[in-house]
């Protein structure tokens, strides 16, 4: 702690920076994450990913929503990307930029970039997971 300003040479400042009240918010919400919070959030996010992934299949829709728990990302084939080089051949292109507007007029902020993925909190409601679903199904119907 010597080294920390002003006895040492090592300025170290923030905003919330051992902040009482911040702590006590941060201590609390850790306390909310609980295995249970993530097995829900995690069911709720495969449940959605897989009724996408079945319109889409249905509808012989070349995309599919890449899930891992409640992190996802929109790719533009049917198949599977298993490393950079399928990601990278998974890309939307002008597909993703229209994909994005289309997403952002109905209240919805993708990642700008389409390799970029986006990831599904405990804030987000039910129906908040239905109207994602209906905006990509409508997308790309």
């Amino acid at each position: 702690m010597e080294h920390l300003a002003p006895l040492g040479g090592v300025y170290q400042a923030g905003t919330f920076s051992g902040n009482p009240m911040v702590m006590k918010a941060g201590l609390e919400t850790l306390k909310l994450l609980t295995k249970e919070f993530y097995r829900s959030l995690n069911q709720r996010c495969e449940s959605m990913a897989q009724e996408v992934n079945e319109a889409f299949k249905k509808g012989g829709v070349d995309a599919h929503l890449a899930h891992f728990h409640s992190m996802m990302s929109v790719r533009f084939r049917k198949e599977a990307v298993h490393n950079y080089q399928d990601a990278q051949d998974a890309s939307g292109g002008e597909k993703y930029q229209k994909l994005f507007h289309h997403m952002l007029n109905a209240g919805i902020y993708l990642p700008p970039a389409d390799l970029e993925a986006f990831f599904i909190s405990g804030m987000h409601t039910p129906a908040d997971l239905k109207k994602l679903a209906q905006e990509l199904k409508k997308f790309f119907a």
